[in-house]
Parts: structure tokens; sequence; C-alpha cells
């Protein structure tokens, strides 16, 4: 009975492992992957996010999938 739980519980791990989506790097503090944001839009939103981190030192990264 423990094997066959033990068993089952591997094989749900792995299914979930397995069936993960892999997401872009994160190279910049916005990422849109979506598509989302305009490139006015993209800049306004880095600008804001620099000035805030240099501000507070709190780090904020936006990502659309």
């Amino acid at each position: 009975m423990v094997r066959k739980a033990l068993l089952l519980f591997l094989l749900t791990i792995s299914s979930i492992v397995v069936c993960q989506n892999r997401y872009m790097d994160l190279r910049e503090i916005v990422t849109d992957s979506a598509g989302i944001f305009n490139a006015d839009q993209l800049s306004e939103l880095r600008e804001k996010l620099t000035v805030f981190e240099l501000e507070t030192t709190n780090q904020l990264v936006v990502v659309t999938i």
C-alpha cells in the first residue's frame, strides 16, 4: 500500500514538473511577452520603475505572458 502511494506521488510530481511552461528570461525591468504595451508605454513604465527603485531601493518587475 505504501509503495502504491509513493509511486502515485512520484508520478504526480513528475507530471507537474514536465508540464510546466518555460517563460522568457527576465532581461529588463519590463518583459512584455504578451505584447500588451506599445513602445512609448514600455519606455514610460521602465522609467517609472527605475525611478521607484532608485528612490526606495525596492525593485518591481513587470512580466506579461
